[in-house]
């Protein structure tokens, strides 16, 4: 039992999952589930779900050194290779079949300058463009992915919403949890590289604190309609619990600067590159405010609890 996703974004890909192994009904383990082969001009990296780990990690194995030894000159071979490998290890079914497949599993490739994302499912394979996710929280980690998911975000920004996403999968879904790995395959630069496990336990205790300061706003505009200054005691409320989350990443820029630096990649361009993505979105979608007008009405509401308003 597991969770794995992974995350195509305008700079890479982020390929994440738990690391508890759990034997239902007996015992529950920790492993490392990212399984990484870097060669010259080529990375591979893996991510699997299935009833059993050891095959997992033999299909892993052995269509990276299939897709090494060919050596593929370019993405037709590349599929042929793969194909090849898949045909050997699953022959196909008879269908209809009465259970899921052997191994449901996820592939990133970073080759020839760029990095692409594949689903393996015994001998089928097929490209993601957007997201994915498989093992026994795939339902809900594809909810959340739908919800949050920006194809224009930078890979490190990616990499927080793939915490959040198991953050809640591993809380929320029997059978997983664990620490999260996070896996970075940009399309510049060389390699690979793991988020390290201290700022992978910020990004989740900061989905955690910003899921405990947003909740509360849920009902504010219908419960205020007749009480701005309750109403502004509630946003005022929430942005200092957000404020308070944002502490610990007063130290961000570092860290990113340090994985930019690994990835081969510009900090500066990165961030601009984000900022402008947002900055196109935002004007896009909000409208130009406008001052309300309030009637005496709106002066006092006679729901409310006297104090109510010191929160």
């Amino acid at each position: 039992m597991t969770i794995a996703a992974g995350y195509v974004c305008s700079s890479g890909i982020v390929l994440c999952a738990d690391t508890q192994e759990t034997i239902p009904g007996y015992t529950k383990n920790k492993g490392n589930k990212l399984i990484a082969f870097q060669c010259p001009g080529l990375n591979l990296i893996f991510a699997g779900s299935g009833n059993n780990a050891t095959q997992i990690d033999e299909t892993a194995y052995e269509i990276a050194a299939q897709i090494i030894a060919d050596e593929p000159k370019d993405a037709g071979d590349f599929r042929r290779s793969l194909r090849s490998i898949l045909g050997e290890l699953f022959p196909k079914a008879h269908y209809p079949r009465d259970r899921g497949p052997e191994v449901d599993m996820l592939m990133a490739i970073k080759w020839k300058g760029d990095a692409s994302l594949y689903r393996i499912s015994d001998c089928s394979v097929a490209p993601i463009p957007q997201r994915v996710a498989v093992g026994t929280g795939v339902i809900l980690a594809l909810q959340l992915l739908e919800r949050h998911y920006d194809r224009t975000v930078q890979i490190g920004e990616a990499a927080i919403i793939c915490a959040y996403v198991l953050h809640h999968v591993k809380k929320w879904v029997d059978g997983c949890g664990g620490n999260t790995e996070i896996a970075l395959i940009p399309k510049e630069g060389d390699g690979i590289t793991f988020m390290p496990s201290s700022e992978v336990d910020k990004f989740e205790a900061y989905a955690q604190a910003y899921d405990d300061a947003l909740k509360q706003l849920l009902l504010v505009a219908p419960r205020t309609v007749n009480n701005l200054p309750l109403f502004n005691a509630y946003i005022d409320k929430a942005r200092l619990e957000l404020q308070s989350a944002r502490a610990p990443f007063q130290e961000w820029e570092v860290t990113f600067r340090e994985v930019a630096e690994q990835l081969g990649m510009n900090y500066e361009q990165m961030m601009k590159d984000s900022e402008d993505a947002a900055k196109a979105i935002f004007s896009a979608k909000a409208p130009t405010p406008s001052t309300p007008q309030r009637s005496a009405e709106d002066e006092s509401d006679p729901h409310d609890i006297e104090g109510e308003a010191s929160i």
